[in-house]
């Protein structure tokens, strides 16, 4: 994995995403079809082999893979969704978002938010996990969803090693951002891909708090986050000064993942809050947890089914 990040200085971030576009195109054998679930949002839907109780079916849990913004589909995650699935006995969506520098910040953000508002109608109980990158955006969702007033939000939120500040001049990013896995250098670049020509230097833009009513259109959402005093809010949530009546909340994350200060960050501030989190740190670099096979994955069932939904 040190060799792919070295590679992946050496080429160039542009470079390296479409190489790996290309293999993710290439190795995806599942038979599995995307399923529009409304508003031309697609997801790759699985349905429980037995259903486990009689709430399964007003209860969906919601998938976003990871990717650094700029690759990685639903495929990703697609045996962890179906494992899940099964585990728990009732549906899981994998979301399928776009993808920078094509369609950089805010429309991802703007996807996974109409998804969200879509499945909150359709479910008593939404559940979203997001993993690495697709944290930032699940986390970034349950903010916007609050803040523009709707009643329907996610019930809980698992977050797995996502980046929730900008900020490169942590303890972790010191300690680790010269690989083996995921490196400063790569950060930096998947950052500049997904807010593309937007500064990240004025930390006054992170501080202002409004209000938005709920029946807002996409576009004046869009213009919205466009605007530079809630720009950085919702893209690098961490450093918003108004993290507070989140869902029940759990955060894992790997304790040599250069993302790891975010992590900590983020459930310190969370627990002055005073909302219901969990932190679980696992050992090793930067892995999208949710997306290994093996004990990890069994490990991350599991403490979703005890924490979540008990």
């Amino acid at each position: 994995m040190q060799n792919t990040a070295m590679f992946a200085e050496y080429i160039g971030l542009c470079q390296f995403y479409e190489f790996i576009r290309y293999l993710y195109e290439k190795v995806s054998t599942s038979e599995k079809e995307y399923t529009e679930i409304g508003d031309g949002i697609t997801a790759l839907v699985y349905k429980p082999l037995e259903q486990k109780c009689g709430k399964s079916k007003e209860t969906v849990q919601v998938v976003i893979h990871g990717g650094g913004f700029i690759y990685g589909s639903p495929m990703t995650v697609a045996k962890f969704s179906e494992n899940l699935c099964n585990a728990l006995g009732h549906d899981v969506i994998a979301l399928k978002y776009p993808l920078a520098p094509e369609e950089g910040f805010p429309k991802p953000l703007i996807y996974v938010t109409k998804a969200i508002k879509i499945l909150c109608k359709r479910y008593n109980e939404v559940h979203l996990l997001g993993v690495s990158a697709g944290a930032n955006l699940a986390l970034s969702t349950c903010l916007l969803l609050k803040d523009i007033g709707e009643k329907h939000v996610p019930t809980s939120l698992v977050l797995i090693g996502g980046p929730y500040s900008v900020d490169t001049g942590t303890w972790s990013y010191n300690m680790y951002g010269n690989g083996p896995k995921l490196t400063k250098f790569m950060i930096c670049q998947y950052w500049s891909l997904y807010l593309q020509s937007n500064q990240m230097t004025s930390t006054q833009l992170f501080n202002k708090r409004f209000q938005l009513e709920g029946n807002k259109t996409v576009s004046s959402l869009h213009e919205l986050l466009e605007q530079s005093d809630v720009y950085l809010a919702y893209s690098a949530p961490l450093n918003s000064s108004w993290i507070f009546n989140l869902p029940k909340t759990v955060i894992l994350v790997a304790k040599e993942d250069t993302l790891y200060s975010d992590s900590i960050a983020l459930h310190r501030k969370l627990r002055n809050e005073k909302s219901e989190v969990l932190l679980k740190v696992y050992p090793g670099p930067h892995i999208h947890l949710a997306e290994e096979n093996g004990t990890v994955q069994k490990d991350v069932i599991r403490i979703i089914r005890k924490n979540i939904y008990n």
